[in-house]
């Protein structure tokens, strides 16, 4: 089933003026629904689109394609709007990028754990530990050989506000970069997937061993079988 959501932005947060069912684009219909919206969310069988007023057209966030960046807009017809894609350069997909997670930074910022180095000469050897927020899956923030801070979620599944949802992957994923190239004062990092389990990050890719000490060993798997484990130490 589609439908059709306005929201708008207050001093308390976002909070939804109305929502139907089905997907009426009506020009004088959708005009007059969203005169006072921020963001338009149309639910489908494939997922969210969310769309945001851009030089008095709407458009969702962009994702990257063979020859350059694509997005969503409404465009205008006689009688109704339509959702279409847009292709984008290469230029202009990297300056909508740049912009957007720009306005999203401080956003962004809240989902990174850092470590403390108060917790250098923790007993067990867990300097990480306040980067840990329980069993899961996370984005390791490594440099030079440790763990610096951690995105519990990863990219996806993070604690993200809806401005950072609405801005996109590729926008959300440059603001986190460039909050930690600011943070360690270099670009050298890498951002490792890991699983986090007893207070312990286990790698999922093999080839990040490289980036950091690692211990591994055979534990029973769930399916049957023997399971290896790559764990950080």
């Amino acid at each position: 089933m589609k439908n059709i959501s306005f929201i708008k932005n207050s001093l308390n947060g976002y909070r939804e003026i109305k929502s139907y069912r089905g997907l009426n684009l009506k020009i004088n219909i959708l005009d007059e629904r969203s005169k006072d919206a921020d963001i338009i969310e149309i639910s489908r069988e494939l997922g969210r689109v969310y769309l945001t007023k851009e030089n008095d057209m709407w458009t969702s966030s962009i994702w990257e394609t063979g020859k350059g960046f694509a997005r969503y807009i409404l465009k205008k017809n006689r009688v109704n709007y339509s959702l279409e894609v847009e292709f984008l350069s290469r230029e202009k997909g990297e300056s909508i990028i740049d912009a957007e997670a720009h306005k999203i930074k401080a956003e962004a910022e809240s989902v990174i754990a850092w470590c403390d180095p108060k917790d250098e000469n923790e007993k067990s050897g867990r300097y990480w530990i306040n980067a840990y927020h329980g069993a899961g899956v996370y984005r390791l923030i490594v440099l030079d050989g440790k763990i610096k801070g951690a995105i519990y979620g990863g990219f996806h599944d993070c604690n993200r506000s809806l401005n950072t949802v609405v801005a996109g992957y590729l926008s959300f994923k440059r603001a986190i970069e460039e909050i930690i190239k600011e943070k360690l004062g270099t670009d050298k990092f890498q951002l490792l997937k890991a699983d986090g389990s007893g207070t312990s990050f286990f790698l999922r890719n093999p080839d990040d061993k490289k980036f950091i000490k690692t211990k591994e060993y055979e534990v029973p798997s769930a399916q049957g079988g023997m399971h290896q484990n790559i764990e950080i130490v």
